[in-house]
């Protein structure tokens, strides 16, 4: 939301205006009459901002209007304009089309306007706006409301659209002396991309930033040859992208995850830790690992004695401190699961008799270094290879 307040007093600016009003015996088409102004002033300031880049050119105005008794009218305006941000544009002109009156039987009047912003030599910033005004007379006083949304792109930027809400407070004073002044709350919003070029910078010092719309919508961060692209909260650092693009890094103890549903992780070069979601019992498709390197399973299970191998991590080391002490295997937790256990530290043997096993009994590992390594079938544990082990 951008608030932009505005307060002229007449005589502020140097300004010349000369209208020419129809009288009795003007010329009417289509039982209407025809009024034109013309304007020189030191600026043109616009919903609280100059259109002439502060000053720096005169501003030089005119149009042109048709109106009608019952309230309908048309007319064309044209003003010089200089922007600092788009210098190929020197002027606007737009065609305009309306209908005012008041609502009822009440004193409360109304004007409802299009007005069609062009710029010659400039086209690629034109846009329509649909003005609609309503306000009231108290005395020597008069209070304007105003709601005016965009058509279609604001200001040619792709997918911006803005609306204007405004109060134009207005004072009749002695000696024919007018004070009016304005406020305004301009409210965008976009479904676009933004670009930033050179060397400029954009921050967001609250709020968020985010899309809306179908869900095909998609929004891509990219990082360039030269300088890290970096996602934080609150000014800490959850991922990077080098500045050779090869990777995403993350920091520390920070989450690389995905959510539920389709889709994939592509990972080139990551350091860190790659987890699944939490509750996810199904992974579909393959993990590749580019030339040279590898997947790290985390920090295994030690075990010491007799007690309960988990299903949370792939490898469980075993150490014995007496004779066939019993080891134990819950089912496992999705298809495919992969559980090895190694007998480290000789000081007798353990016996491994997983709660739903095929193809076996029990797994008996007696030497240092034997070892078994079962896979989850979704029903069932399997052995998958051993050595030194006995299967029974």
């Amino acid at each position: 939301m951008k608030q932009l307040s505005r307060l002229a007093i007449a005589g502020m600016a140097v300004a010349l205006t000369h209208s020419a009003v129809a009288a009795d015996d003007a010329e009417t088409l289509f039982g209407g009459t025809f009024g034109a102004n013309v304007k020189f002033a030191t600026d043109y300031v616009f919903r609280g901002e100059s259109e002439t880049n502060d000053g720096q050119i005169p501003a030089v105005q005119g149009s042109i209007t048709w109106s009608h008794p019952s309230g309908f009218y048309a007319g064309f305006f044209g003003s010089t304009n200089k922007f600092a941000s788009a210098p190929d544009i020197s002027a606007v002109v737009g065609p305009y089309i309306g209908k005012t009156g008041t609502i009822g039987s009440t004193d409360i009047g109304y004007n409802v306007m299009i007005f069609d912003y062009e710029y010659p030599g400039a086209n690629k910033y034109n846009y329509t706006e649909l003005y609609m005004y309503a306000w009231k007379q108290f005395g020597d006083f008069n209070l304007k409301f105003e709601v005016t949304p965009t058509l279609n792109d604001w200001f040619g930027v792709e997918g911006w659209k803005g609306i204007n809400y405004a109060v134009h407070p207005k004072m009749a004073l002695p000696y024919g002396v007018t004070l009016d002044g304005s406020t305004s709350a301009v409210d965008l919003s976009a479904d676009r991309t933004i670009g930033l070029g050179g060397t400029a910078d954009m921050t967001l010092s609250t709020g968020a930033l985010s899309w809306t719309g179908a869900a095909g919508k998609t929004g891509s961060l990219i990082a360039g040859t030269t300088a890290a692209l970096t996602l934080g909260a609150n000014a800490v650092a959850v991922a990077s992208v080098d500045s050779g693009g090869l990777g995403l890094v993350l920091a520390a103890n920070k989450n690389l995850s995905g959510a539920a549903g389709t889709g994939s992780v592509s990972l080139g070069s990551m350091s860190g830790t790659l987890t699944t979601p939490t509750g996810l019992n199904t992974v579909s498709g393959d993990l590749l690992m580019a030339s040279g390197k590898v997947v790290g399973f985390g920090a295994p299970q030690a075990l010491s004695g007799a007690g309960a191998c988990n299903v949370t991590t792939v490898a469980t080391l075993f150490t014995s401190t007496g004779a066939a002490q019993a080891l134990t295997l819950a089912d496992g937790t999705r298809a495919g699961q992969l559980k090895f256990v190694s007998h480290v530290v000789d000081g007798g043997s353990g016996v491994l008799t997983p709660t739903t096993k095929t193809g076996f009994t029990t797994v008996t590992l007696t030497a240092v270094n034997d070892w078994v390594c079962l896979i989850w079938s979704g029903a069932a544990w399997f052995v998958l290879a051993y050595s030194g082990a006995t299967i029974a």
